[in-house]
């Protein structure tokens, strides 16, 4: 049967209208609709505040952070391979390889550490109103930690915290005071304003 004879049998069944409204429907059909999937992006949070016998605890999440280990039984082999035939190049690979797992941890420790004190001095802010945030600077946590400012930025640049208030950003729980002489943050600062 030609498309001719299969429109005549059609409209024989149906009413015309209802075939074209069919077919316009059909032709707006996408043929494949895999091709627009797009993939969301979620923010997954480096860190995250917990509740522990009334205390608020920090966490370094490890779920979505890749496991780095070194195969030891590969390690002892080769070291006892070494032993008869020394070869410096294999000896530096497993030095950067056991540098690498020092770094790594090092800086989980680190990103760790900066979270507790921002947790510890933005107490309120987890606590009560969103609005009561304590200055707390870069030089602050740098100061206290030991480590250069750059350091610092560089861990609050791209890590976020899970707190009772949700995701954000561990630099957005930062707020430079806008005296020298008190620490007062620009939000109190308008507080005070308003107020008088």
């Amino acid at each position: 049967m030609d498309l001719l004879g299969v429109k005549n049998k059609l409209l024989s069944l149906y009413k015309e209208k209802s075939i074209d409204e069919s077919i316009k429907l059909i032709k707006s059909c996408d043929l494949a609709p895999g091709l627009s999937y797009s993939q969301d992006q979620y923010i997954v949070p480096d860190l995250v505040i917990l509740e522990d016998a009334g205390n608020k605890v920090v966490n370094f999440i490890n779920d979505q952070f890749p496991v780095i280990s070194i195969d030891k039984e590969l390690v002892n082999s080769i070291q006892h391979e070494l032993k008869e035939r020394p070869n410096e190049g294999i000896v530096e690979k497993i030095q950067n390889a056991k540098w690498l797992l020092r770094a790594v941890k090092k800086r989980n420790e680190t990103v760790l550490r900066v979270g507790e004190i921002i947790c510890k001095k933005q107490q309120a802010f987890f606590e009560s109103e969103p609005l009561e945030i304590k200055p707390l600077a870069n030089k602050d946590i740098s100061d206290e930690l030991g480590l250069h400012p750059s350091t610092i930025s560089r861990i609050l640049r791209s890590k976020f915290i899970q707190t009772p208030r949700g995701v954000v950003p561990l630099k957005s729980l930062l707020i430079s005071s806008v005296s020298k002489t008190r620490n007062v943050t620009p939000i109190q600062l308008m507080e005070t304003q308003m107020c008088s």
